[in-house]
């Protein structure tokens, strides 16, 4: 589900890059960390906007009941509640020339400005499963950037950090099956 939920966003802002006639030999979007594992810049990086997951977080506040579904033959499943999940994306831009970065950077900025809500309604190419998404700008101080930049591996460039609400997953995998009720007791309902 979250690889779908990027993927879709990718390739959102990579028709609106191509929309405003923003070629840079290649997708002007890249879904990657900035550093490869040894710490050393991608070169799929140089000169791109690159969109990079840098958290992820239950949200506690969508508590969900217990997940019951009705089968054919007039049984019953049980499984888990659905889970509901945060996104922090870094949107983050890697230019040789630092005004055209910038440039870039605002402009992925007055996109989600623009259409901070996203459902299958107002995107055709939505994904199936995914209700909606909404994407707030979290502001970082000083002290919280120095600490996700020391993680990342990577020397600060330009970027913002996005909240992506909500991603409820349920997968259908049933824990128990329960029987139907036939009858009621007489003695319970008086």
């Amino acid at each position: 589900m979250i690889d779908q939920v990027l993927d879709f966003l990718l390739e959102e802002l990579n028709a609106f890059f191509t929309r405003r006639r923003e070629s840079l030999g290649g997708p002007p979007v890249v879904l990657a960390n900035i550093v490869d594992q040894e710490g050393a810049v991608q070169e799929a990086v140089n000169d791109r906007v690159i969109l990079s997951l840098v958290n992820i977080e239950h949200e506690s506040s969508a508590r969900r009941t217990d997940f019951v579904t009705r089968s054919g033959d007039g049984s019953f499943a049980q499984g888990s509640p659905s889970l509901c999940l945060n996104l922090y994306l870094m949107v983050a831009v890697h230019f040789r020339d630092y005004k055209t970065g910038l440039l870039h950077l605002s402009n992925v900025i007055g996109f989600l400005q623009g259409k901070p809500v996203f459902t299958a309604q107002n995107a055709p190419a939505f994904p199936k499963g995914v209700e909606k998404v909404t994407f707030e700008m979290v502001s970082m101080n000083f002290q919280e950037l120095s600490f996700l930049w020391g993680m990342l591996g990577a020397k600060y460039v330009p970027s913002i950090i996005y909240k992506v609400r909500m991603l409820t997953v349920q997968e259908a995998w049933m824990t128990e099956e329960v029987p139907p009720i036939q009858q009621a007791d007489a003695a319970m309902t008086s």
